[in-house]
């Protein structure tokens, strides 16, 4: 039998196949349901049975027929599915779970894996992280549990298809557990909807950890290849390239049946979301101090400390982003760095702040290892020029999920305020309407709008339309998102945080200043990853002539870098040539062959 989610089909709409209202569980049944339970579940004690199978009038039961002519019961305490029974055999729901979470063994798995679960996939060995205490002793066909890393909150339930000790054998490969039930499925939708709980790790000893460990360790025989997981594993003094989880594939999974020991996870489990950003955040402030910050580059404003210092520390694969840690705010943080004695911050006029000085004789910088590399920078931070010769920034448009938008997307797992790539979000729109069978069968080319589709996409001056094209879909769905950009510098990472908008260029202006001099002004480029001071040292040395950096007015404005003399050309040269900027992104360059003529 298939997952809850793929051959039991929805509970709901017309995809369901046959089913019955629900009613109240007899007394006799109820007796007969705890002998069950007393038996395949020994673990529980007499009172907690008496629990979860009350004499009251609250216990219903329901009888469902799905696609493939598997009939279940479906008990539910207070309209909350507790377990189902298929041929005698009771099933806990993950609702029951997160109440008695030691009652099965429980595989671990990664987090990224629960979508492909949800969407009906059974759980691949290659996915399954080992702990430090093995594998959980499972015999074939043994009920069991799958879990994500640092939760220990069930979010499926299953048969294990082989024992534990053929799962080593096999090196982990094939198929590991046959999902019954996920969390996100139809079952789950049933109940009350509630969000996965975070359920602390067991005490050492119990079924996931050891007390000899504080590592997690990958599968010995995997050959991973894992991408774009942010904050999975970030650790202070992580010096390995970090797993990445995005290109796991849950069937016919490539495994080196004698590879090496896959990378370690060196984060304690039980860490929190936010825990996890915050060592991030530690660890690529401890890294831009120690090998990136010099003494000439000082006084230097915060806000750019962060972008072009901090970010570029970030591991490969994992995103920094401020205010997903406890600080909040970058000011809070270095005001801790500040009280800490690792650096000195100066408030030159409200909402402007400089660090003034880097205390790199600290106990804790001066342990700090840097990783061996960090994607085009070099210990001095300036970034590797000949492997990114003949490549260019790229920036990568962004969609934010609107609330519009939210009861479409949240069916592929995403919530408010959480961004997609123009391919993601053709992928979850389908998924949806693929889920839902709105593909118009007269006629593919059309989708059959339902009620959240139109509601989302038809404005009420149109009225009620039944149909529209796929191209149709695709487009008015991407107007319906918070438009957004992201900026990738060559050969490296997103230079900071997804940016709302649209990506304002760089602005190249010929003013004159007191005594009828001509300055070229350059601003707008802290967003590109160019450090202000660092671009302005470069041009006094490039043309000979003195440079200043002036604060715009504004919080957050950024700054504007001044430099004497007529020197358009020079400043293309140095923007599209070091600094691998298109032309297309700089607002400007006309002045060049404007001032050439006077000249």
């Amino acid at each position: 039998m298939r997952p809850v989610n793929s051959s039991i089909g929805p509970v709901y709409g017309s995809r369901i196949a046959r089913g019955g209202d629900r009613q109240h569980v007899l007394v006799y049944s109820l007796r007969k349901l705890r002998s069950s339970f007393s038996v395949q579940f020994p673990s529980l004690d007499t009172d907690q049975v008496a629990e979860l199978t009350p004499n009251k009038d609250d216990m219903t039961v329901m009888k469902i027929t799905t696609h493939s002519d598997c009939t279940m019961h479906v008990y539910c305490l207070t309209g909350t599915p507790i377990f189902f029974q298929i041929e005698k055999q009771l099933y806990p729901t993950v609702y029951m779970l997160w109440k008695h979470p030691n009652l099965l063994p429980c595989l671990i798995t990664w987090p990224p894996v629960l979508d492909k679960l949800s969407g009906g996939a059974d759980l691949m060995l290659p996915g399954v992280v080992i702990p430090p205490s093995g594998l959980p002793q499972l015999n074939k066909d043994q009920l069991c549990a799958i879990c994500l890393l640092g939760n220990h909150a069930p979010v499926a339930v299953g048969h294990a298809i082989m024992s534990s000790d053929d799962m080593k054998s096999s090196g982990m490969k094939g198929r590991g557990i046959q999902v019954m039930h996920c969390y996100k499925d139809s079952l789950w939708a049933q109940g009350d909807k509630s969000l996965l709980p975070e359920i602390p790790l067991p005490e050492p000893g119990g079924n996931l950890c050891e007390e000899n460990s504080e590592e997690v360790t990958l599968s010995t025989e995997q050959n991973i290849t894992l991408t774009d997981v942010g904050g999975l594993s970030p650790t202070v003094h992580q010096d390995e390239t970090e797993p990445h989880i995005d290109e796991i594939c849950l069937e016919d999974y490539p495994c080196d049946g004698g590879g090496e020991r896959a990378d370690e996870v060196t984060k304690n489990e039980s860490l929190s979301p936010t825990d996890e950003m915050d060592a991030l955040l530690y660890q690529c402030t401890l890294h831009s101090l120690k090998s990136m910050v010099k003494p000439s580059d000082l006084p230097l404003l915060t806000s750019n400390f962060y972008r072009s210092y901090v970010v570029s520390c970030c591991p490969e694969g994992q995103t920094l982003d401020i205010k997903k840690t406890s600080y909040k705010k970058l000011s809070k943080f270095l005001q801790k760095l500040h009280s800490e004695g690792f650096l000195e911050v100066r408030e030159e006029k409200k909402g402007v702040d400089f660090i003034t000085a880097v205390h790199k004789d600290h106990p804790d910088l001066r342990s700090f290892i840097v990783p061996a590399s960090t994607d085009g920078f070099s210990a001095s931070g300036v970034s590797n020029e000949a492997s990114a010769t003949h490549s260019q920034l790229e920036v990568r448009l962004m969609n934010g999920v609107s609330a519009d938008m939210l009861p479409i997307l949240k069916v592929s797992g995403y919530g408010k305020g959480d961004w997609l790539t123009h391919e993601a979000l053709r992928e979850a729109v389908t998924k949806y309407i693929k889920g839902n069978d709105l593909t118009d069968e007269e006629n593919p080319r059309m989708v059959n709008l339902d009620g959240p589709l139109h509601e989302a996409l038809i404005n009420r001056s149109e009225g009620y339309v039944e149909k529209l094209r796929w191209d149709q879909v695709f487009s008015r769905c991407n107007g319906r998102m918070t438009a957004g950009h992201e900026i990738i510098l060559p050969g490296q990472r997103s230079v900071g945080q997804i940016r709302k908008g649209k990506l304002q260029p760089i602005q190249i202006k010929l003013e004159k200043k007191s005594g009828n001099k001509n300055v070229t002004v350059i601003q707008n480029i802290e967003p590109y990853g160019i450090e202000p001071k660092d671009f302005a040292h470069r041009l006094q040395v490039g043309v000979a002539a003195s440079s200043t950096i002036n604060q715009m007015p504004g919080q957050g404005s950024g700054s504007q870098v001044i430099i004497q003399g007529k020197q358009v050309r020079f400043v293309e040269t140095l923007l599209t040539d070091h600094y691998n900027i298109p032309r297309r992104y700089i607002q400007g360059l006309e002045l060049a062959a404007k001032s050439g003529k006077k000249r």
